[in-house]
């Protein structure tokens, strides 16, 4: 296990199951790619940046498919999920 995992998982942004997964928390993998919403008090998108440039909704919608179930498989040693933005992800956790 790398060292940014036991990070996300001391920080409460990941958590181990059944010793052979890491999952992430929506808010880890967001941070990770550089996509920031903000949300209606229903959970509906009122606004979303991705690296600092604004996107539609529907976009962060997209986006927010592609991240949300992304853990980190420990036997395999590799990510899994992720969709167009694996990469940043794998970069962010392998170095």
């Amino acid at each position: 296990m790398t060292k940014k995992l036991e990070e996300l998982i001391a920080s409460e942004k990941a958590k181990a199951w059944n010793d052979s997964r890491v999952y992430f928390e929506r808010s880890a993998t967001t941070e990770i790619i550089g996509l920031e919403l903000t949300q209606y008090k229903t959970g509906n998108i009122a606004s979303a940046k991705l690296n600092g440039k604004t996107i539609s909704n529907s976009k962060a919608k997209k986006v927010l498919g592609q991240v949300y179930n992304v853990y980190f498989d420990i036997a395999e040693n590799k990510i899994v999920g992720g969709g167009d933005y694996k990469a940043e992800i794998e970069k962010y956790i392998f170095g």
